[in-house]
């Protein structure tokens, strides 16, 4: 299993947990919204009942004593009575000729304690369905599904190890069998060119001979290319940390490359900037990207933008660019970007895109605007160690 499938089924796993997740809130919010409307319910209830008992009540005494009557209906209207008045209808009630307990006695033949009783006995029963409701829940739905999502879990980080283990293998095999490869290629490429070289001593056929060595040369840089892309791919190579200067570094890459009808320029808006990485990798990446810039085009323009925190090169070429279904794949090893019948393999870029990713770098390709040539951006941080600390 690839490391893709894994990650598929770990955002399965997100989404049946934000599912069940989204149900889970559902309930409770069901269970908390029938809650408040019993509550609501009881207390429109209650209140209703007052407001009919108030009423007949204030109707009664009008029918008996007008002016008692509309005395009440005044009080109630404009809130002529406070709470001080409350305390004091016990005492009104034993003067009226009742008995201390008179108060609790009218409570009771008033009908009163029903509704009490009544109420706090369905406030009782709904609280009781909803806190069983929310238990439930808790228990079969939540409980219950972190123990199924910990085995799977533990399954899953079974099945990476597994697969981890067998991706260790494969490479190891497959970097096994390039290093076979190149020492079978190696060997009879050795004993061709001693031949070779005993013929280049007798004079003859020099020109056939030149175009030989040039073929044996391509094939040595191709295997030399390939084993360091695959010790680079098996953490064999450990890169190291210096001090280097931008702009004498990519001064010194133009001047490397092979002599061509192409005129390169380079461009660096801070001379004194420097980065953190390793000299001879970093040439390496930007040799084989310019030369391929430099190739099909009569112009190449390196510029260097220097940033506190990293350096952005940008190599823009005149040439014809890239098709743009081919932009995704140009850095993809055995991609030659059309440039197959000049002589690559199409590892060089790959290769550079190894190598600035082994730097915490980026490198990617867009066509210009203009329709005429492209631009290849490389981003390196300036300082390695700062940004492994980050990651």
């Amino acid at each position: 299993m690839s490391d893709t499938v894994i990650i598929e089924e770990e955002k399965d796993i997100e989404h049946i947990a934000e599912r069940k997740v989204a149900v889970i809130r559902k309930k409770m919010m069901a269970a908390f919204c029938v809650m408040a409307g019993i509550a609501i319910l009881i207390v429109a209830v209650t209140t209703g009942f007052y407001e009919l008992k108030f009423r007949a009540l204030a109707a009664g005494l009008y029918n008996i004593d007008e002016k008692s009557g509309e005395y009440l209906i005044d009080m109630m209207f404009y809130n002529r009575y406070s709470l001080s008045d409350v305390s004091k209808y016990k005492n009104v009630v034993m003067q009226c000729g009742y008995t201390e307990n008179g108060s609790s006695y009218m409570y009771f033949r008033s009908g009163q304690w029903i509704i009490a009783v009544a109420g706090i006995i369905i406030i009782a029963v709904v609280m009781t369905a909803c806190i069983r409701m929310i238990v439930k829940i808790g228990h079969n739905d939540i409980y219950s599904y972190v123990i199924n999502l910990g085995a799977e879990n533990q399954q899953l980080k079974k099945k990476q190890k597994a697969d981890e283990r067998f991706l260790v293998e494969r490479n190891e095999k497959l970097q096994n069998f390039t290093e076979n490869i190149a020492h079978q290629i190696k060997t009879p490429l050795t004993a061709l060119s001693l031949a070779l070289d005993r013929l280049e001593e007798s004079g003859e056929n020099r020109g056939l001979l030149e175009r030989c060595f040039e073929q044996i040369e391509r094939i040595r840089s191709f295997i030399s290319k390939l084993m360091t892309i695959s010790r680079m791919e098996a953490g064999k190579i450990i890169m190291t940390e210096q001090d280097i200067n931008v702009n004498s570094m990519l001064c010194d890459v133009v001047s490397q490359l092979p002599k061509n009808d192409c005129n390169i320029t380079v461009e660096c808006d801070d001379e004194d900037y420097c980065i953190n990485a390793d000299e001879e990798w970093i040439r390496e990446a930007f040799i084989n990207i310019i030369q391929n810039s430099s190739e099909l085009c009569d112009t190449v323009k390196v510029k260097a933008v220097c940033r506190d925190d990293k350096c952005i090169v940008n190599i823009k070429d005149n040439g014809s660019g890239f098709e743009e279904d081919r932009i995704p794949y140009v850095f993809d090893r055995f991609e030659t970007t059309g440039s197959a019948a000049a002589g690559h393999a199409g590892i060089g870029l790959n290769l550079s895109r190894l190598i600035i990713e082994a730097h915490h770098g980026t490198v990617d390709v867009r066509n210009n605007e203009d329709g005429k040539g492209a631009v290849i951006r490389v981003q390196i941080p300036r300082y390695v160690l700062k940004r492994k600390a980050e990651l």
